[in-house]
Parts: C-alpha cells; structure tokens; sequence
C-alpha cells in the first residue's frame, strides 16, 4: 500500500521500495554512584526478525545519538 503511493522518478528503471526504521532509546547509568545518566538513541531497520535483532553480534542496533539528562 505505502510503496503505491511513492511516485518514481521519470526515466528510472530501479525498483522503488519502502524500508522503515525504528528508532529508540533508555536511560543508562553512567557511574555507580551519582545520578549521571544518559538516554543512548538507538536504530534498527522494522523488517527485522525479533530473534535476530536481539543477538548482539548480528550488529542489527546501531547508536544514533546521546541525550543528556537535565
């Protein structure tokens, strides 16, 4: 249905095609004492399986961004 409504480009013969992406984060503790803390952003394509994005040396998540608490 999404990739009905993406017009191609005129003259091109390349498929056209829709990948989502997912994007997400949690607060980690930075020090054992303290309240330092950050909030990593992470993203990961949404076609994915659950069972192969969930094992860390697929290398599936990837850092996006740091979020600093305030």
């Amino acid at each position: 249905e999404m990739e009905d409504e993406i017009n191609p480009e005129p003259g091109c013969s390349l498929e056209t095609v829709v990948a989502p992406m997912m994007i997400y984060s949690d607060s980690t503790c930075l020090v054992n004492f303290g309240t330092a803390a950050l909030w990593p952003a992470y993203i990961r394509f949404g076609l994915m399986s659950k069972h192969v994005w969930a094992i860390p040396s697929f290398f599936q998540s990837h850092h996006l961004a740091y979020f600093p608490v305030v």
